[in-house]
């Protein structure tokens, strides 16, 4: 599988452009930081941002939170590990606890994220493949499956 990642971080002037990599992606994961104070906020508006963009519910997209900076001292913790995990679970949403510096639980991040995405494509492709061959589509099916 071929992943291409795509840095959010950076000016307003490239909201389109980041907006345009929120339609096309098959999976998006969310960063946490836990030396931040509002980091569940900015999960709260990124999660809108990609409900928004792909006109989808959450349950539908490929949503992994990775947990940042997991190596740090529980007492610089701005925002607590259990906060995180409380927010994921009420989100249905995957977390994973990560250290760049440690190169802790990275590749699963990446494997949890590419067997999300794998999944949805794998839909998507059989979806298509239905239509191909003048297969009816039922309304369940519609609903699980978006093409990118």
């Amino acid at each position: 599988m071929h992943l291409k990642v795509v840095d959010e971080i950076g000016p307003n002037e490239y909201e389109s452009v980041l907006e345009h990599c929120i339609k096309s992606a098959n999976g998006i994961v969310i960063c946490c930081d836990v030396s931040k104070k509002n980091s569940i906020d900015e999960i709260e508006t990124r999660i809108q941002r990609i409900v928004r963009v792909k006109s989808l519910d959450l349950q539908r997209i490929p949503v992994v939170i990775a947990v940042t900076k997991a190596d740090i001292e529980s007492s610089e913790h701005e925002t607590t590990i259990d906060q995180i995990r409380e927010f994921a679970n009420s989100q249905k949403i995957k977390y994973v606890i990560t250290s760049a510096r440690f190169g802790t639980n990275v590749n699963e991040l990446f494997e949890t994220i590419s067997s999300m995405s794998s999944d949805v494509l794998l839909r998507n492709l059989e979806w298509v493949e239905k239509l191909e061959n003048g297969e009816p589509i039922s309304k369940k099916e519609k609903k699980k499956c978006t093409l990118m």
